[in-house]
């Protein structure tokens, strides 16, 4: 895996955990052709939300292709710190090298507030831990791809 300037059909995305055990620092989330009509369709959808100032975020499931922990040897570093996502050259088969974190993980929701920032986060099977992505903006995502 490497970082991108250029679209790939890999997004890297910026994570975290509450898990007091677990480590998690990043998530991967394929963007095909699907992938965008369904964001496209999910901005235009809170559109008409935006003058509503009680309106807090629209949540759906969703799937990220996992929540991974850095290792050097393998990942490298992607993200500085005051990046939330990056693109990246990656192959399905390459994702099964990638250090998984330890939690079972049993549903993910992508989830989008009024001003067009998203998220993915994930619930463990066994605990109250969760996964998580920083906010992103999906339009600055659709712009580049």
């Amino acid at each position: 895996m490497k970082r991108s300037d250029n679209p790939t059909e890999y997004l890297l995305l910026q994570a975290r955990t509450t898990s007091e055990w677990d480590v998690c620092d990043f998530a991967i989330v394929r963007i095909g052709d699907a992938w965008k009509t369904k964001m496209s369709e999910r901005l235009q959808l809170i559109s008409q939300f935006k003058k509503d100032n009680d309106f807090s975020h629209v949540a759906w499931s969703d799937i990220v292709e996992g929540f991974y922990t850095y290792s050097e040897s393998t990942t490298g570093i992607m993200l500085q710190k005051e990046e939330a996502w990056c693109f990246i050259d990656t192959m399905r088969e390459e994702l099964q090298n990638f250090e998984e974190v330890n939690t079972e993980l049993c549903g993910c929701e992508f989830k989008i507030d009024g001003g067009g920032y998203a998220s993915f986060r994930a619930f463990a099977e066994q605990t109250d831990d969760s996964f998580y992505t920083h906010d992103f903006k999906i339009a600055e995502i659709l712009n580049k791809i």
